[in-house]
């Protein structure tokens, strides 16, 4: 195990010691960055890092919530070992360490707030564990934690690389707090070897679809890029009117369940051929049941060429259809639930980014 790098006493700073030195304290009004909460990092921890972003954040974060990601000892093939600063907005819990922490956990009061530090130890090839210190103020919540060496017990009789001191200066480093100073903005701003990775603010800002956007959608949905091919306009967003959008493009085989498919994702008017009552449209024939939201799974039972399987949502102001054609399509209810994947089509038809609408981040994605 490497020893701990060598932490200056004086100022540490990214682009080396000024004259005048970082802002003293983070009184202030003024919103922190992620480039400011790495510079302060850096006032506590080693200088020598890899790479320096921002923690990646999304709606499931708490409103406001941000980090920076400092990676050590990285080599090109590995990221390197991970310090992160994240701060989110006040989460104060009167028993920080639980009832079942099996002697990982300790926490005691300290100026500003209750300071709480935690570990997971290792699981031979499988995970080296971590160390969190976690300061808990009226206002806010910042955690410091270590992911990079091995932790085979208590982490403070260990030597590590960021030490369990350090983490603690950092956590409690005035300056480090959703709002601070304009001095210690500067100094983010400042900051040189910024890999950036800021959230774009108005990413999930409502936008109009495309035929690229409802099928990027689809996509980011299920997670399964690898497997889905030759993403172009659906012909089938003819029957929905002006202003459809669609996309069309193919689903690799996967596993015996899951054949290979072409996929339809369209969005826009109630084609002429669907009936208000989505299972009484006689293409289905009695093929078809109604989930809640106005979802519906229906199917033409057949073989390929003529089989097909369609997820239909029926919204207030639109119609989002999805149709898997190219495959051979059972009779019984419950193989085409498993052939669609009726759980994963009836979260597809709930999900807003799926329509005549998205998210800004959906026609900005690369994929």
């Amino acid at each position: 195990m490497r020893s701990l790098g060598l932490i200056l006493a004086g100022c540490v700073l990214l682009a080396g010691c000024g004259d005048e030195g970082a802002p003293a304290d983070g009184d202030g009004d003024v919103p922190i960055t992620q480039r400011a909460i790495a510079a302060m990092t850096l006032e506590h921890a080693p200088e020598d890092t890899t790479s320096r972003v921002a923690t990646y954040t999304d709606r499931s974060d708490p409103e406001g919530a941000l980090g920076a990601d400092l990676r050590y000892r990285g080599d090109g093939e590995y990221d390197g070992d991970l310090l992160r600063v994240f701060l989110s907005p006040p989460s104060r819990d009167e028993n920080p360490c639980g009832d079942d922490d099996e002697g990982r956990c300790d926490s005691r009061e300290v100026d500003g707030g209750t300071l709480t530090l935690s570990w997971d130890v290792e699981e031979p090839e499988e995970d080296p564990g971590y160390v969190a210190v976690v300061l808990q103020r009226d206002e806010e919540t910042v955690s410091a934690l270590w992911f990079g060496d091995t932790i085979t017990g208590d982490p403070r009789d260990q030597d590590l690389f960021i030490s369990i001191d350090t983490l603690e200066d950092i956590a409690q480093d005035p300056r480090i707090s959703l709002t601070t100073s304009q001095e210690v903005v500067d100094a983010g701003a400042d900051l040189d070897d910024w890999d950036g990775g800021e959230p774009d603010p108005h990413a999930y800002d409502r936008v109009p679809s495309t035929d690229e956007g409802i099928g990027t959608a689809y996509w980011m949905h299920t997670g399964g890029y690898a497997a889905y091919h030759d993403l172009r306009p659906s012909p089938l967003k003819a029957d929905f009117g002006p202003g459809a959008v669609g996309a069309r493009f193919w689903r690799e085989h996967q596993g015996r369940d899951y054949p290979r498919m072409t996929i339809d994702v369209v969005a826009g008017a109630r084609p002429s051929w669907l009936a208000d009552d989505v299972c009484a449209t006689p293409r289905f024939s009695g093929h078809c049941v109604e989930a809640s939201r106005g979802r519906h799974l229906a199917w033409v039972p057949g073989p390929a060429g003529t089989g097909e399987i369609w997820g239909i949502a029926t919204r207030d102001d639109e119609v989002v259809a999805i149709r898997y054609a190219d495959l051979d399509v059972p009779e019984a209810q419950t193989e085409v639930e498993i052939v669609a994947e009726w759980w994963l089509l009836k979260g597809l038809l709930a999900d807003r980014r799926i329509g005549l609408e998205t998210e800004k981040q959906v026609l900005d994605a690369e994929l």
